[in-house]
């Protein structure tokens, strides 16, 4: 499970480098190409691992680790979102700003990370040999 946590924020923060720099050249981002993608890889990973549950997991670490590596790289506020695509938006019509909607998406992402982690580490602590 370490293995797959460890190419979920390599690959997060990667991606995030390579978005930043096609922002800041103007060039688009083909949100939903890329984003089929980067999940296939984590989920291809996680299976390859042994734990394909963690793909659930690493769906809300991935998304917080590329935020926060994104906003950084351009120089914005770590809970900086944009409506320019449907998650982000999403988030900021639930909580009514951008700002908070950026904090919400931050704190539902790690929760589903902390859940699944912990569910691992209760499963696994049941089945010591």
């Amino acid at each position: 499970m370490g293995i797959a946590i460890m190419v979920c924020l390599m690959l997060a923060a990667w991606c995030a480098e390579y978005d930043a720099g096609r922002i800041i050249m103007g060039k688009p981002i083909h949100h939903r190409m890329w984003w089929t993608i980067r999940a296939s890889v984590m989920v291809i990973t996680c299976i390859a691992m042994g734990v394909p549950w963690m793909s659930v997991g690493c769906a809300g670490l991935f998304s917080a680790a590329f935020r926060l590596e994104l906003n950084a790289a351009r120089g914005l506020t770590w809970y900086y979102i944009s409506p320019s695509n449907w998650y982000d938006a999403a988030w900021i019509k639930l909580a009514g700003s951008a700002k908070a909607g950026g904090i919400l998406a931050y704190c539902a992402e790690g929760i589903v990370f902390v859940a699944v982690l912990t569910w691992y580490l209760m499963q696994s602590s049941l089945h010591i040999h």
